[in-house]
C-alpha cells in the first residue's frame, strides 16, 4: 500500500505537472494569437490610413488642377471679353464716322433734291396751265360730241321702240291666228267624231 500510495502520488504530481504545462502552453498560444491579431489590426489600420492619405492627396491635387484650369479659363474669358470690347469700340467709331459721312451726303442730296423739286414744280405749273387749256378745249369738244351722241341715241331708241311695237303687234296677230286655227281644227275634229258616232249607232240599229 505504501508503494501504491507513492505511485499514486507520483501519478497525481505528473498529471498536475502535465495540466500545468498544458495550461501554460494554452495561455502562451492565446497570448501569441492575441499578439498576432493586434499586429494585424494595427497593420490594417495603417493600410487604411495610408489609403486615406493617398486618396486625400489625390483629391487635393485634383482640386488644385481644377482651380488652375478654371483660373486659366477665367483669364482666357477676360482676354476674349477685352478683345471683343476693343473690337466693338473700333466698330462704333467706324459706324460713327460712316454715319457722319452719310449725313453729309444726305444733306448734299437733299439740297440737290430741293433744287430739282423747285425746277420740277415750275415746269409742272407751266404744264398744268397748258393742260388746263387743253382740258377746257377737250371738254367743249366732248360736250358737243355728247350732245350729238344723245341725239343719236334718242333717235335709235325711238326706232327700236317702233320696231318693238311692230314685232309685238305681229306676234299678237300670229298668236290670234294660231288660236283661231286651233279652234277650227278642234271643231272639225269634234264634228268628225260626232259623225263617226252617228254612223256607228246606225250600224248597230241596222
Amino acid at each position: 500500500e505504501t508503494q501504491q500510495d507513492k505511485e499514486t502520488q507520483q501519478d497525481e504530481e505528473t498529471l498536475q505537472d502535465k495540466e500545468t504545462r498544458e495550461d501554460r502552453e494554452t495561455r502562451e498560444d492565446q497570448e501569441t494569437r492575441e499578439d498576432q491579431e493586434t499586429r494585424e489590426d494595427e497593420e490594417t489600420q495603417q493600410d487604411e490610413e495610408t489609403q486615406q492619405d493617398k486618396e486625400t492627396q489625390q483629391a487635393e491635387e485634383t482640386r488644385q488642377d481644377k482651380e488652375t484650369r478654371e483660373d486659366q479659363d477665367t483669364k482666357e474669358d477676360q482676354d476674349t471679353q477685352k478683345d471683343e470690347e476693343t473690337q466693338q469700340d473700333e466698330e462704333t467709331q467706324q459706324d460713327k464716322e460712316t454715319q457722319q459721312d452719310e449725313e453729309t451726303q444726305q444733306d448734299k442730296e437733299t439740297q440737290q433734291d430741293e433744287e430739282t423739286r423747285q425746277d420740277k414744280e415750275t415746269r409742272e405749273d407751266r404744264e398744268t396751265q397748258q393742260d388746263e387749256e387743253t382740258r377746257e378745249d377737250k371738254e367743249t369738244r366732248e360736250d358737243q360730241d355728247t350732245k350729238e351722241d344723245q341725239d343719236t341715241q334718242k333717235d335709235e331708241e325711238t326706232r327700236e321702240d317702233e320696231e318693238t311695237q311692230e314685232e309685238q303687234e305681229t306676234q299678237e296677230e300670229q298668236e290670234t291666228q294660231e288660236e283661231q286655227e286651233t279652234q277650227e281644227e278642234q271643231e272639225e275634229k269634234t264634228r268628225r267624231l260626232e259623225k263617226t258616232r252617228r254612223l256607228e249607232k246606225m250600224r248597230r240599229l241596222n
